[in-house]
């Protein structure tokens, strides 16, 4: 989990019990497959969110409503990935077969389903109107931003400014919104909720990014996905895309070939040290700080009312998020593949 924040570590751990009693009384087919998704041990990124920025009116303690709130981020996350799996045809993803690979398409939409039912009984239970809207916005903003990457995908000429407009919506609303339901539960005025979900959003921008960067410069053993095969089928990224602006002639010929023809071979072997070489890596590098500066800007204009070990708490999240890419593989891991063009 995120060093910084260690502090909720008990409080996540409440949030996986929170999950593990909305499944009780299903029937065992049913519960046997949430549990294979939602026992897994991920990094719970968005639920400690949730969790951190519960504590910045002061409370020592995270309360039951963030909790159920961090619950709630989580299982809207674990749904996505359950249909983006099967849009992307994904075998493997956490070190282990998908269930759309072990059960089969039909499960796994159904299981999806399933744990969005789940997201409506707690967005229930809260009760709250802007708990209501948030959840809106969510799986709005996702559910754009994924339609998007659709109809982008296998092409070549997918810019930056539609890949940050895909990324927004699929991944960084539900950071931002991560954000905003902590404060929400906190009990924080709007005005700091906007700029928790500026701050949230800034988060989000960076894991994308650098998260693009880790699916091109480590292994499928140690991220536990097939990278090569996701953009054999067409997801690209802006590292690719940085990497046909700024190659050599005969760089973007030999990958405008391996991704038109869907070659897993090639990308697998030479992707990382084209990404490399190209300037690309280092480009993408600069846009992820420009994104964690726009964060820490807006987690700086909270008010001084909020607890400074909080506050600097959650600003060091985008640093551990530089440091994951680095433990990954970064640049070094990158560097030891040799193009054999």
């Amino acid at each position: 989990m995120v060093p910084s924040l260690r502090l909720v570590a008990p409080a996540l751990n409440d949030v996986r019990g929170r999950i593990r009693d909305l499944v009780k009384g299903d029937p065992e087919f049913v519960t046997t497959l949430a549990a294979y998704v939602l026992e897994q041990r991920g990094q719970l990124l968005r639920p400690t969110l949730v969790l951190g920025c519960s504590l910045l009116r002061g409370a020592t303690s995270c309360s039951a409503t963030a909790i159920s709130a961090g619950a709630l981020v989580e299982l809207i996350h674990c749904a996505s990935l359950l249909h983006d799996d099967v849009v992307d045809m994904a075998s493997f993803r956490r070190q282990r077969a998908t269930v759309n690979a072990r059960w089969g398409n039909r499960e796994a939409v159904l299981l999806g389903d399933y744990v969005l039912a789940l997201v409506v009984q707690l967005l229930a239970e809260l009760g709250d109107r802007k708990v209501l809207a948030a959840g809106h916005r969510i799986t709005r903003a996702m559910s754009v931003g994924e339609l998007i990457e659709v109809q982008h995908a296998t092409r070549l000429d997918l810019n930056e400014e539609t890949y940050l407009e895909i990324i927004s919506g699929k991944t960084a609303s539900l950071f931002a919104e991560s954000c905003y339901l902590g404060g929400w539960a906190a009990g924080l005025p709007d005005v700091e909720l906007d700029h928790l979900s500026g701050f949230g959003h800034g988060v989000g921008m960076v894991y994308q990014i650098l998260d693009d960067l880790l699916d091109v410069t480590g292994s499928a053993d140690r991220l536990g996905k097939d990278t090569a095969r996701d953009m054999a089928n067409g997801n690209i990224t802006l590292p690719v895309i940085r990497a046909l602006v700024t190659g050599s002639v005969d760089l973007r010929r030999h990958l405008e070939r391996a991704l038109t023809d869907g070659d897993e071979s090639f990308i697998r072997e030479n992707l990382a040290s084209i990404v490399v070489g190209s300037g690309a890596y280092h480009y993408c590098l600069a846009r992820a700080r420009e994104y964690a500066e726009s964060a820490a800007g807006r987690l700086a204009s909270l008010s001084t009312g909020c607890p400074a070990s909080i506050v600097k708490a959650l600003g060091e999240v985008t640093g551990y998020m530089f440091e994951r890419l680095e433990a990954g593989g970064g640049v070094k891991g990158a560097a030891t593949r040799t193009a054999a063009l």
